[in-house]
């Protein structure tokens, strides 16, 4: 199952690559990314990050917390998101931590460090900066091949990552409990 997260990551990775690019050409092509709309090149990349960011964070904690449990990439390996407690899908606000844990502050913090190091001119404090996040993702790649093989987001929102199938408990399967327990106790 290792290997199918670490897949999953790249799939989902790409899609943001893919929306993070797009954005990009329509930046450039209206003309922001040369100053053109009077704004400084940090806050052009802030508004960019933003707007790459905040539209991955809310539709990856839709998909996780929805019925199929996980984004593209993970559905695709038939992978689940959920609660260390149970098999039931995480709330949105879980979600929306634990996206913004993966996500959106790595993200953010490497794109403004990497901005900051071209406009300002590499120094100790951008080399810092653009090594956390990557620090954060390469330990987010390691988690899920060692231990418990839980990511430290996945620690700090109490979620699991499994392959495991699951079904919706219905009512019928509440009444096959209560009705097997009289016949457990004769024997």
């Amino acid at each position: 199952m290792e290997w199918q997260r670490f897949f999953a990551g790249l799939i989902d990775a790409a899609i943001v690559l893919g929306w993070a690019g797009t954005l990009g050409v329509g930046f450039y092509l209206a003309g922001w990314l040369d100053n053109g709309g009077g704004l400084t090149v940090f806050q052009v990349h802030l508004i960019l990050a933003g707007a790459t960011a905040f539209p991955v964070l809310i539709a990856f904690a839709i998909l996780e917390s929805g019925s199929k449990q996980g984004t593209v990439g993970k559905r695709i390996f038939k992978l689940r998101v959920h609660g260390t407690e149970g098999i039931s899908a995480v709330s949105f606000p879980r979600a929306i931590v634990r996206n913004l844990l993966k996500l959106a502050v790595p993200f953010f913090i490497l794109h403004m460090a990497i901005v900051a190091g071209i406009t300002g001119g590499l120094s100790l404090i951008s080399g810092i900066a653009i090594s956390i996040p990557l620090i954060l993702v390469l330990s987010y790649v390691v988690s899920i091949f060692v231990g418990q093989k839980r990511t430290l987001y996945d620690f700090a929102v109490a979620t699991t990552v499994t392959d495991r199938a699951y079904r919706a408990f219905t009512a019928d399967d509440l009444s096959d409990i209560i009705e097997s327990v009289p016949r457990r106790a004769m024997n």
